[in-house]
């Protein structure tokens, strides 16, 4: 045993350059230990120093290895975390819920899909083992990164803000980007849509944060024709449509509209007839590569590129007017990247530069917007929302008005089992609304409502625990008077 002891160490000890899992310390850390251990087993007898000395080398022996094992593959040292959460909750403290009103916290960085958690304030990403699918399909839908247990707001629009009534939104100011921990060392797609639109609201030396004035409430007026929504695979932009159409009553304003670009330029590449699904190739593998593709807006208002599935970091890396944007995120369906806003008349460039020898530009397509009839579609939602509103986590109650056009209570709460509405004391019956939101019809006019969350077969749940509970204090009581009366006879 000690040949092979000592044939071990040697051969660790000439190899510990190329062994990146261990360490001249840890090893000889772990020889002490081992020796310790050793001289104890020799002197083993069953005295209390003994047994205390065998147990407190253990004990120590554990920590110590548990504490080197997690650092070998720490992402996130303290120094960085406490960088970041304290830049979080200088502005997230302005954001504390309170009962009488509801909103959400859009964001352009991300530590991780847990920072609302962290920060207090509610969000649209999250991360969760537990979440149902219609969560990330709804999202995969609108153009956002997603997948089986997480879903990540990262690619927003100006209209999807509105809609989720997104009323601040978190920038990262660009201080200290190469500082790990710091928002904009983890920063993400940048909202630049929203440039001269959200009014500055407060600005610290990591975050600037902006005001949305058209997101809506939490629950307002819409019309029944949003029941008929159906989403189309991989095309987010046109969903957007679809649903702002179909909760405005068809009014036809095709807000998110697919454009050309006016010029494309290659280097190492064959240059493609059409943008769209091209499939390129180096000519030199040795060489970069890159398409650069420009466009000239005719409005102020933003535009926006779709981005494929299959087009990840590791296949490529994106600039626009030559500022490097974030890595793009994992996402299994096309996301959106949100374009300057403002810049109406001046020549805009986006570069993908591939990191491998071929890119397929799956579904990266240009759209432009109506800023307009977005924002008069939010103005029409919102001017019958919901009032006087109370919130609680279980419960909202509120006053709503209902015009003859918008008789459906439309909400941005997820559809789930043991939520009931009642509208003027009587339960109505549930509809999902794309698949994902709750809503409920009723006649026009003016009503009061109330929406209650129950976790189903919680009653269910406790009757069945507290029979169990009393069954086993039953079985017990039988068997200690059992023996009590075995001890009399």
């Amino acid at each position: 045993m000690l040949v092979i002891l000592v044939v071990s160490l040697i051969y660790l000890f000439s190899r510990l350059n190329k062994l990146n899992f261990l360490t001249q310390d840890q090893l000889i850390l772990g020889v002490t230990f081992f020796a310790l251990m050793l001289i104890l087993y020799i002197l083993a007898n069953n005295s209390r120093w003994w047994l205390a000395a065998v147990s407190l080398l253990a004990i120590g022996e554990m920590t110590v290895s548990t504490i080197w094992t997690l650092n070998q593959f720490s992402y996130l040292t303290n120094t960085e975390y406490q960088t970041y959460i304290r830049a979080l909750q200088k502005v997230s403290r302005n954001f504390k819920p309170n009962h009488h009103t509801f909103y959400r916290v859009a964001q352009s960085f991300q530590r991780t899909k847990g920072d609302p958690l962290q920060g207090n304030y509610f969000g649209a990403s999250t991360f969760s083992s537990a979440l149902e699918h219609q969560q990330s399909d709804f999202m995969a839908a609108i153009g956002q990164p997603e997948g089986d247990n997480y879903v990540t707001y990262n690619s927003g629009t100006l209209l999807t803000d509105d809609l989720l009534g997104m009323r601040y939104l978190m920038q990262p100011t660009g201080n200290q980007a190469e500082q790990k921990g710091t928002p904009s060392n983890m920063a993400t797609f940048p909202r630049w849509d929203t440039n001269g639109i959200y009014k500055i609201q407060q600005t610290t030396s990591d975050v600037v944060v902006s005001k949305n004035e058209n997101a809506l409430p939490l629950v307002f007026a819409a019309s029944p024709n949003a029941l008929n929504l159906r989403f189309k695979a991989d095309d987010p932009l046109t969903n957007q449509n679809r649903l702002w159409d179909t909760l405005t009553g068809y009014n036809d304003n095709q807000v998110f509209t697919a454009v050309n670009f006016n010029q494309t330029s290659v280097d190492n590449l064959n240059a493609p007839g059409t943008i769209t699904g091209a499939f390129l190739k180096k000519n030199n593998d040795d060489q970069p590569a890159s398409i650069s593709m420009t466009y000239t807006p005719k409005t102020d208002s933003p535009y926006y590129l779709s981005i494929g599935g299959q087009i990840s970091a590791d296949e490529a890396s994106i600039t626009v007017n030559g500022t490097p944007i974030a890595a793009i995120p994992s996402h299994r369906h096309t996301i959106v990247l949100a374009l300057p806003a403002g810049v109406a008349g001046q020549p805009q460039n986006i570069t993908f530069t591939l990191n491998k020898n071929e890119l397929w530009l799956q579904n990266v397509s240009l759209y432009q917007s109506d800023q307009t009839a977005i924002a008069q579609g939010a103005e029409q939602l919102k001017a019958n929302g919901i009032t006087n509103m109370t919130f609680a986590d279980t419960k909202i109650t509120g006053d709503i008005n209902l015009p003859a056009n918008q008789n459906l209570v439309m909400t941005t709460i997820p559809y789930a089992k043991g939520w009931q509405i009642k509208i003027d004391g009587h339960v109505v019956t549930n509809n999902k609304v794309g698949g994902f939101f709750l809503a409920a019809t009723t006649t026009p006019g003016k009503h009061h409502i109330e929406l209650t969350f129950e976790a189903p077969y919680l009653k269910a749940g406790i009757i069945i625990s507290a029979g169990t509970l009393l069954f086993t204090l039953g079985v017990l009581w039988t068997e200690s008077f059992n023996q009590r009366h075995k001890k009399i006879y």
